[in-house]
């Protein structure tokens, strides 16, 4: 992380996090692992992660799309 943001944030002046859909297409939609697993770091804080309605749309969209085509594959074989 650059020094200066992380300096922000031990400093207070930065208190949350948007993140927005290619972050979690970048992690193949998988919180559990990658950089969004990273996030679990701030659950105890009062840090403040930020997703707007658009983006946690969107990434539903992108599960079911991904659910149905896996779906669709695997009895089509």
């Amino acid at each position: 992380m650059d020094e200066k943001i992380n300096n922000q944030i031990l400093a207070g002046e930065i208190t949350a996090l948007a993140i927005d859909t290619t972050i979690f297409e970048k992690n193949s939609l998988a919180p559990e692992s990658g950089l969004l697993a990273r996030l679990e770091q701030f659950r105890e804080s009062d840090f403040e992660l930020v997703t707007a309605n658009t983006v946690a749309n969107e990434v539903k969209r992108h599960l079911a799309k991904n659910a149905t085509d896996a779906t669709t594959s695997d009895c089509c074989r």
